[in-house]
Formats: C-alpha cells, sequence, structure tokens
C-alpha cells in the first residue's frame, strides 16, 4: 500500500476503517491499521481508485428512467428506478452518504475483503432499481441520488422518500344562498402528498363534466349556478390522497354540509291609499 522507501501513497488512503460503503461495490477493502484502509482495484470492466470507479465506456450513460419523490407508509415496501443507457458504474447516496448497496454480479475479490451482513446491505436489482423493504421512517427517510458513471462522464438523478402526512378536511361549512344565486362550497383540506378533492350529493358523485349547474371553481371549490330549491340538500367532500400502504392504495376522508336555497318572500297584495274621516273605522 505505501512504498517501502518514500512517503508516497500508491493507493488513496481512507481515514477509516474499511466498512460496507467504503468502496465501490465488488471492490475489496483492506484495513491497514491505525483506524486506516484502503480499497483495491476496481473490478473487472470498471477503472478507478476502488472509492470511486467507472465503466470503460465509449459513451457518456444516460438516465432513461430515474426516481421521483415518494411517500410511503411505514411497513411498506417500494423503489427508486435508475435505469440508464450502456452498462455503466452506479452508486447510490442517501443525504449525500454512499450507500452499501449489493449490485448483481459485482462480488468483492482479493486477499482481504470486509465481510458484509446481510442487513447492512441495501438491495438493488440488475437494472439499479433500489429496493426498500418494510419502509422504516428513521431508517429509510430522506433524499437519494443515483449516480451513474462511465470514462466519459456521469449523471445524477435524485428524489425524496418520505412519510406522507395525515389526510384531513379542515373545514366544509353550511352554505345558506337565495334563490338564483351561485352556491359556494368550500372544502378545506390538508395532507402530503396533496390530496385530490371531488363532492357528491345525497351519496352520488357530482359529475362536473358537460355541466352547466356544477363548475370548479378551483381544486377545493364547488359552484352550484343559479341555484334553486331543487339544489337544496346534502353535500359530501371526499379527499384522496394515493398513498402506497399495507393492504391499500389510497386514504380517504371524507365531510358533510348542508346547502339551505331560500325563497324570497313575495308580497301578494299590494296596500293602496285610504281617505278616511275623523271617527271613521
Amino acid at each position: 500500500v505505501r512504498d517501502a522507501s518514500t512517503t508516497e501513497r500508491c493507493a488513496p488512503v481512507n481515514n477509516a476503517p474499511c466498512t460496507a460503503a467504503t468502496c465501490y461495490p465488488g471492490t475489496g477493502c483492506l484495513n491497514i491499521g491505525g483506524n486506516e484502509s484502503v480499497c483495491l482495484g476496481c473490478p473487472l470492466g470498471y477503472v478507478g481508485d476502488g472509492i470511486d470507479c467507472a465503466a470503460y465506456s465509449l459513451k457518456a450513460p444516460v438516465i432513461v428512467d430515474g426516481p421521483v419523490d415518494l411517500f410511503v407508509t411505514a411497513g411498506s415496501n417500494t423503489a427508486f428506478p435508475c435505469l440508464s443507457t450502456g452498462n455503466p458504474a452506479l452508486n447510490w447516496y442517501k443525504d449525500g452518504v454512499r450507500l452499501p448497496v449489493a449490485l448483481p454480479g459485482l462480488v468483492p475479490y482479493g486477499a482481504f475483503f470486509s465481510l458484509l451482513a446481510p442487513a447492512m446491505v441495501m438491495n438493488v436489482t440488475h437494472l439499479g432499481t433500489l429496493l426498500f423493504l418494510k419502509f422504516d421512517v428513521a431508517r429509510d427517510a430522506g433524499r437519494y441520488e443515483c449516480v451513474v458513471k462511465t470514462t466519459l462522464g456521469e449523471q445524477r438523478a435524485s428524489a425524496i422518500l418520505q412519510l406522507p402526512d395525515a389526510v384531513e378536511i379542515s373545514s366544509f361549512p353550511d352554505v345558506s344562498v337565495e334563490v338564483g344565486s351561485d352556491a359556494i362550497l368550500v372544502c378545506g383540506v390538508r395532507g402530503r402528498p396533496a390530496p385530490t378533492v371531488s363532492f357528491g350529493r345525497h351519496g352520488v358523485v357530482v359529475e362536473i363534466a358537460n355541466q352547466t349547474k356544477y363548475r370548479m371553481l378551483d381544486p377545493t371549490t364547488l359552484v352550484i349556478t343559479k341555484a334553486t330549491s331543487a339544489d337544496s340538500g346534502v353535500y359530501q367532500c371526499h379527499a384522496r390522497a394515493a398513498v402506497p400502504s399495507v393492504g391499500g392504495s389510497h386514504v380517504q376522508v371524507n365531510a358533510m354540509a348542508t346547502v339551505s336555497v331560500v325563497d324570497l318572500p313575495v308580497i301578494v297584495t299590494v296596500p293602496v291609499d285610504v281617505s278616511i274621516t275623523e271617527g271613521d273605522s
């Protein structure tokens, strides 16, 4: 590792002992004492210092299917893809720290290498997809980055894996309007990912398309145009979020509000002027 006649180092020395993520997957790691270690040569077909390796290639890699932000419930299984052109070297990072991954076909070699406990190694498919089994927020939540690299360049793609916030309808007040006025139903919702909102009336979904009676003012506001007494009744707000989970893929909450359309009073008898003399009744 060090030339006996000089202090020049022929391989980069890590200022820490070997761990599962010290060297590129498939590269051996050798502890040299004094809490230092070195990575051995890159796997066949790769070039680098053992800490960072690049695949021999005539083209720079392109990520064609990268990770996107995900909201995952505890105990769920999910995955981040990292499909790229060619056969580049691949690394996954979590919050800027390289992950100890087991890449199919890359087996550590050399006279000495650290034995990696299975629980310490992340699972990656032959296409570069990072697998998460039984998501644990304390262990798994964070920003992940996929890095693919050849001798002609590299490309990166990142995404966040996080626990969703509970879907909640914070307000859905009753509405009272006069006949002929627009009735506006506002459904206040919270949650992450942002829930989608739909409305119902007496348990039947309100169809917005090709309707003149109903329209959406914004994603959480329903307008009943020129309301009549026939529009009075009980309306529902449905807030729904797509969240991968054990036993289901969606979370939905509901709330109800009453719409009252009030007729204006009508004068049926109009008063007329009357002249009387004192004492008349």
